[in-house]
């Protein structure tokens, strides 16, 4: 499928001479995969040939394009998160972060600079918003592989800036051959994350009873772990810890994602409910809670951010969190690759973002990157299908 698309990009080109035009159709069609179920993770590093045939003005215009059009479920999340009449904010939300990931690449014209470009959208301050980024298509196309992975990623994209075919088929012989010889990691025996349908807003009072509720049904076993989305509590105070250790009849360890507030804002972070004694201080934070609706810099009260995901040891298991937003962006999941987790949790609260295509996206993010690690996630998802 891949050689595909490299056959038909490089015959569209040629043909064309080049014409802006084709070029146009590409960058819509690179972009539009990424609203089919968040496919177009795995086609994304072709945007690298139509930009580089092509000049400056036209590079910023068709990575508008491909960006725009990939991230255009950014209008209907941001439109949910801001309410319903606030349509042109989040119009300009997404217009706005589109044209910041565009302009870089009016400077790539050479190897040297399309790395640049690549780690600038990585990496703060532009990796705050650096999704739809080709380098997440690595763990598809290099499964198992970890750092290994990133470096024939690096030469995957020289070949491609250098429209060098043979050594382009090269690295896909390469790839076909980790994707049907890596094995799929496995997760610890009694690790669970639990999926709900909580609507936004509820009280840390019904979504402690609907806990409750949910863990009735399991029986733990030795080293037994639950895992909830995220913000599933909205108020991490010492009552509704209280109320927690009182009614739990559960022997197992829960992890729960919560909004924590203090004087300073608030977190986005993971608690730990151990054999009945709910943890006060979180184990894990959000790397970067939503920036403008959740991490604003321009408001004293916001939630905060914390730029490096934090490793912890549960049941003697080496584990790190990536946290809702977190898992659209790059760098959050580079670090991982220097904090050598064995088990990944990603939890998330999608009530935003329904109807949209980005739980698709977050969706094939988490699995690119499981299996470029070759780390097992346990994800757990908050949705409100009927919404």
């Amino acid at each position: 499928m891949k050689v595909l698309v490299i056959i038909l990009i490089n015959n569209s080109l040629k043909k064309s001479k080049f014409f802006l035009f084709n070029k146009i159709l590409i960058s819509v069609l690179l972009g539009s995969l990424w609203l089919i179920k968040g496919w177009g993770i795995v086609f994304s590093p072709f945007i690298i040939i139509v930009l580089k045939h092509a000049t400056k003005n036209q590079r910023v215009f068709l990575a508008l394009i491909y960006f725009a059009t990939g991230s255009y479920g950014l209008i209907n999340a941001y439109q949910r998160f801001f309410h319903d009449n606030h349509y042109l904010l989040a119009v300009l939300c997404w217009l706005g972060c589109s044209i910041i990931l565009a302009i870089p690449w009016f400077w790539y014209s050479n190897t040297k600079r399309l790395f640049i470009i690549l780690l600038l959208e990585a990496i703060p301050p532009f990796g705050i918003i650096g999704w739809l980024s080709p380098i997440h298509a690595l763990g598809f196309w290099y499964p198992g592989s970890g750092i290994l992975g990133l470096i024939l990623g690096i030469i995957t994209f020289i070949f491609l800036d250098k429209y060098y075919w043979q050594g382009l088929i090269v690295c896909l012989t390469i790839g076909c051959s980790l994707n049907l010889f890596t094995q799929p990691p496995t997760s610890p025996i009694n690790w669970q994350g639990i999926n709900t349908e909580i609507k936004p807003n509820v009280t840390s009072l019904d979504a402690t009873e609907y806990i409750i509720q949910s863990l009735s049904t399991l029986k733990p076993v030795n080293n037994t772990l639950v895992i909830y989305p995220e913000t599933i509590i909205n108020n991490w105070q010492l009552g509704t810890r209280i109320l927690l250790e009182h009614s739990l009849q559960f022997d197992g360890n829960i992890l729960l994602g919560v909004t924590l507030q203090h004087q300073d804002g608030y977190e986005d972070a993971i608690v730990i409910v151990n054999h009945g004694v709910a943890e006060p201080i979180p184990l894990f934070f959000s790397v970067l809670p939503t920036p403008l609706s959740m991490w604003n810099p321009f408001l004293t009260l916001s939630y905060h951010a914390h730029w490096w995901p934090i490793t912890r040891e549960i049941q003697g298991v080496r584990v790190n969190a990536i946290i809702c937003y977190d898992q659209l962006l790059v760098w959050p999941w580079l670090t991982l690759l220097f904090t050598h987790p064995q088990v990944i949790l990603t939890i998330s609260n999608e009530w935003w973002s329904n109807n949209s295509s980005i739980p698709d996206i977050q969706l094939r993010c988490r699995q690119a990157w499981s299996r470029l690690l070759g780390r097992p996630i346990i994800e757990a998802r908050n949705t409100l299908r009927n919404n």
